[in-house]
């Protein structure tokens, strides 16, 4: 991993920074009163969490199975001893060592390199911005715990696919307590490609919505298996729904598991008498597979298909 040094926060989504900043790339840098950048302050500046205010306390994420400082930015204990790999940092290890104690849209980032990573699942869009998920070519072909990570890229779409063999470079951070790394288009290389991306098989009661051992799973490629509908529509921490439904093992009174919409999903739409987005899917719906990579957004772990077809009905 290479470290940042001096180390500036990352623009919000809509390009904004702190005051006394301006967005530069992916970066938000000082300026002096002449209005040119000022290097020279990077190392004493810090992220404003300007949107936590308005937050409630239940996104922030349990820090029970994660082990570090105490403060929203990601460890930079990223290697291993056992990690002879060029770079050192593995996804497995960027999952483990962050820590978010305090919920931001501002985070500050470290810098890091993944070598050899292989991307899971097709592009998404957050937004207008490209998103997807990378594992380690290396990882277990059986433990999803910690093998995943979200990717946003800021720029020109990388055109990356599923099977692709990458490096990248590009900045870690918790955002609102998910783990992102965040780089730019032109700091993406493809290596190789054509290596099969199973879904990793896991229990429902594994992902569980609320449950802090759910961590270990996010951003990793999952599937579950003959689960029902229990909830056609979940609602949001705004009081609202956002096209979300809760499944659990057919047959069962196991733990929920929340699924969702993304930008390739068609199973919801806006309801223009309440004006909110809802699920088409009713009470019993009985679902032989559901596949898709596993977010934490607004203080619930949430698997989301990312195409129509990773929902198969008996």
């Amino acid at each position: 991993m290479a470290s940042a040094d001096p180390t500036y926060p990352l623009c919000a989504l809509d390009g904004t920074c702190p005051a006394g900043m301006v967005c530069d790339g992916s970066l938000c840098k000082p300026v002096d009163t002449s209005g040119k950048y000022n290097w020279n302050l990077g190392a004493d500046v810090t992220a404003e969490a300007s949107d936590t205010a308005s937050q409630p306390d239940s996104w922030q994420r349990s820090n029970d199975v994660s082990a570090h400082d105490t403060t929203s930015q990601i460890s930079t204990d990223v290697t291993s001893p056992d990690d002879s790999r060029a770079g050192g940092a593995t996804v497995a290890n960027l999952q483990k060592n962050s820590t978010c104690a305090q919920p931001t849209g501002s985070p500050v980032g470290t810098a890091v390199t993944l070598d050899n990573v292989i991307v899971t699942g097709p592009m998404i869009l957050a937004g207008t911005y490209p998103v997807f998920f990378v594992r380690d070519v290396k990882a277990s072909t059986s433990a999803p715990q910690w093998n995943g990570v979200k990717v946003f890229v800021f720029g020109a779409n990388p055109k990356v696919k599923p099977t692709d063999i990458i490096s990248l470079t590009g900045q870690v951070v918790e955002y609102y307590c998910e783990t992102q790394l965040r780089v730019e288009s032109q700091d993406i290389k493809t290596l190789g490609g054509a290596q099969p991306v199973a879904a990793y098989a896991v229990a429902s009661s594994d992902i569980a919505y609320d449950e802090p051992s759910t961590e270990a799973y996010e951003g990793a490629w999952l599937e579950i298996k003959n689960i029902e509908v229990v909830q056609p529509n979940m609602m949001g921490s705004d009081g609202k729904t956002h096209g979300e439904f809760a499944v659990r093992s057919a047959g069962s009174n196991g733990p929920l598991v929340a699924i969702g919409p993304s930008s390739g999903t068609s199973f919801s739409a806006l309801d223009p008498v309440s004006s909110q987005v809802t699920s088409k899917w009713s009470k019993g719906t009985v679902f032989s597979k559901i596949r898709g990579h596993l977010h934490y957004s607004f203080g619930r772990y949430v698997l989301r298909p990312p195409t129509d077809q990773d929902l198969q009905t008996p």
